[in-house]
């Protein structure tokens, strides 16, 4: 995790412990996929955003060269929005084995019943593992909305003693 706000100096010293990590990979997980976060994004000025996290991207991926470059994910991230539960959602789709045959089972459920939408979620996290639409959505915020009611109707269920 990268911190937005942070000095040149402070910067260069994330950068450092970043490219031992990256040596320590090479050394004992060359095959490693790579999340990286530019978070408190949401500090900056709204004009600064896209420049400063293209800059924090380019010197990510500058370090993580042929290597690492094309399994190296960078996101931005805030805890004011939707963007680090969208990264974490992200994070874990990237990371199932067998992401390509659920989206197709999703595809295949959403014809056989009918549905505009589908949509699956981690049980513990309620962080999106996959979704088929066959319809657009306006509201781009949509998982994130259900995921909370979903989180709120667990608690319910915890306090009246009923099973979830």
């Amino acid at each position: 995790m990268f911190d937005a706000t942070k000095t040149k100096a402070d910067e260069k010293a994330d950068l450092d412990r970043f490219e031992n990590c990256l040596e320590a990979l090479r050394d004992l997980s060359d095959n490693a996929k790579i999340f990286c976060l530019v978070h408190k994004m949401d500090l900056l000025q709204e004009n600064q955003r896209e420049s400063i996290f293209q800059d924090k991207k380019n010197k990510i991926m500058e370090l993580c060269g042929t290597d690492f470059g094309k399994r190296t994910e960078v996101f931005r991230t805030s805890i004011w929005d939707e963007t680090l539960y969208k990264a974490w959602s992200q994070i874990v789709s990237i990371l199932l084995p067998n992401i390509k045959q659920l989206e197709q089972s999703l595809s295949t459920f959403c014809q056989t019943v009918g549905a505009n939408e589908a949509v699956i979620f981690e049980r513990s996290t309620f962080l999106v593992i996959s979704h088929h639409d066959s319809v657009n959505h306006e509201d781009v915020h949509r998982f994130e909305k259900i995921s909370n009611i979903i989180k709120q109707f667990k608690l319910s269920c915890i306090k009246t003693n009923y099973q979830f």
